[in-house]
């Protein structure tokens, strides 16, 4: 390809309204998800009610979202300037070109952060069957979460050497991707078992929460111990929070990924500036991020002041056999 039509391309890409416009607003929204995460992370670490398993895990995810924030505003932020101020004061398009070093240190931690993000669906469904599985040896374990983020990234691992089988160093990058405009097989496939894996991992989360109810119910017919009754309420708890949050890593994720395999099919049907804005477009990690935030807090507030109101109607009605009933599971 001559340079003449290398610089073409590149000012097609670099003066493409929809696409500046995509990154300026994005940008934007990464930015105030920066200390919207942070703040999420000091909520959740200074909860005690999750049990260490599931806190660690939610802040793994939340981490991810953090740095994939952090990669967009810096990335982003740098197309941008390159875009805007400096291509008007060059003599060719060229001049702006990324190399593709430059390319893959901004879209490795970009990838991985998105994927890391994607596969914490399947392993905190994995941490709430091993605690109704465990349910009354469950607090007691304090490093199970070692190996479900040596799962996770694994899973992370897999999907992003998928993504990366074809990537080369030495191309010409008009817009860093790391996936090539045309019909990449490898990413469509990625994309499909992500969807799968989601959907697997929401239907055993309806099961568990269902699963849970039924423990609950089983427990207070039969007596049992406190013990054994404060594990399936934190369980249920923890399941109750997450229901929400749950429902938001899994629909935007699978929104994002059969966007994704729909627009990777017809990709050679699109102009490369239009290809490169609807792919972005499609990856709505931002726009995850900001709504779970937002979705989380307001569900560890619906199920602390529900179980609130539970506790005082009891309490209100018959005191003295509530006390009764808690003095005899400790004797």
């Amino acid at each position: 390809m001559s340079e003449i039509m290398d610089c073409s391309i590149m000012e097609s890409v670099a003066t493409y309204f929809p696409l500046q416009l995509y990154l300026i607003t994005i940008s934007i929204l990464s930015l105030i998800n920066i200390p919207l995460m942070i703040y999420l992370i000091f909520r959740i670490f200074q909860n005690s009610l999750y049990h260490i398993n599931a806190r660690i895990l939610l802040l793994v995810h939340i981490f991810s979202l953090l740095i994939h924030s952090i990669d967009r505003v810096l990335y982003h932020g740098s197309e941008i300037y390159k875009y805007l101020i400096i291509l008007p004061t060059v003599s060719s398009a060229c001049d702006i070109l990324s190399s593709p070093e430059r390319c893959f240190g901004f879209r490795i931690i970009f990838n991985c952060s998105l994927w890391f993000a994607n596969c914490s669906t399947p392993v905190l469904i994995i941490e709430r069957c091993m605690a109704t599985w465990k349910i009354s040896t469950w607090q007691k374990d304090r490093f199970s979460w070692i190996w479900m983020i040596g799962i996770q990234i694994m899973f992370c691992s897999v999907f992003a050497a998928m993504v990366y089988w074809h990537f080369k160093l030495g191309t010409v990058k008009y817009y860093c991707l790391a996936t090539n405009y045309g019909f990449p097989l490898n990413s469509v496939i990625s994309a499909a078992f992500s969807n799968s894996f989601n959907l697997v991992s929401i239907c055993i989360f309806h099961y568990l929460l269902r699963k849970n109810e039924r423990i609950r119910e089983k427990l207070h017919i039969s007596g049992s111990t406190l013990t054994n009754r404060y594990q399936v309420e934190e369980s249920l708890r923890i399941l109750e929070t997450l229901e929400y949050p749950i429902y938001c890593m899994f629909l935007l994720p699978f929104l994002y990924n059969s966007i994704i395999f729909v627009v990777l099919i017809n990709s050679t049907s699109m102009s490369l500036p239009f290809f490169y804005f609807i792919f972005e477009l499609a990856i709505c990690v931002p726009e995850y991020a900001f709504i779970f935030a937002c979705v989380f807090i307001f569900s560890e507030n619906r199920v602390a002041q529900r179980q609130t109101k539970q506790l005082k109607s009891l309490m209100a009605i018959q005191p003295q056999a509530y006390f009764d009933r808690y003095q005899t599971s400790w004797s």
